[in-house]
């Protein structure tokens, strides 16, 4: 379907041939799926979550795949050895309500994430930049959306960074 669902399904088909499978790349043939009356649908922006921004060059992190309950991520950095550097992680939340996941990244230094969401009201709109502090940051995802966060790499750079989500704490 092209509603929000179908989408949802379609970031899953994703995260699972990039994650789980351990493939390069990810090809979408359906491509009536993707233009409705010469509009974009809600699934060519989940597709930008990832093609907008993960582009050659790049390489898929390490990171906790399934962190929170609901909530699927995955991360990539490119292998530009010259600034600017930079990461990009996906996060899918299948959850209907908003999750708050605080994220950590290491062996990088990055300064603020700038989230593109993609829900039921915004299709791969860039959000307020998110500090990073301590090498971390907490972001509330809305319910049953898919959102990349983009951070520039300061400093040099370590090539086996990796990104982890944090599960959350009983309080």
């Amino acid at each position: 379907t092209t509603d929000m669902p179908g989408a949802l399904q379609e970031a899953g088909w994703i995260q699972s041939c990039l994650v789980n499978a351990s493939m390069n790349s990810f090809s979408y043939w359906w491509l009536t799926d993707l233009l409705s009356n010469n509009n974009l649908t809600i699934k060519a922006y989940v597709l930008g979550n990832y093609s907008k921004f993960i582009r050659p060059g790049y390489y898929r992190m390490n990171a906790t795949a399934a962190p929170t309950s609901g909530v699927a991520v995955s991360a990539f950095k490119n292998t530009n050895t010259s600034s600017p550097q930079t990461i990009v992680f996906v996060a899918i939340n299948n959850n209907s309500s908003t999750t708050s996941q605080t994220f950590s990244i290491n062996g990088v230094n990055v300064t603020s994430v700038t989230p593109w969401v993609t829900d039921g009201s915004n299709n791969l709109v860039a959000k307020s930049p998110v500090a990073v502090s301590g090498n971390s940051f907490t972001y509330s995802l809305t319910g049953s959306s898919i959102t990349s966060f983009v951070g520039v790499v300061s400093g040099s750079a370590n090539p086996t960074a990796t990104f982890t989500p944090i599960p959350p704490t009983k309080t």
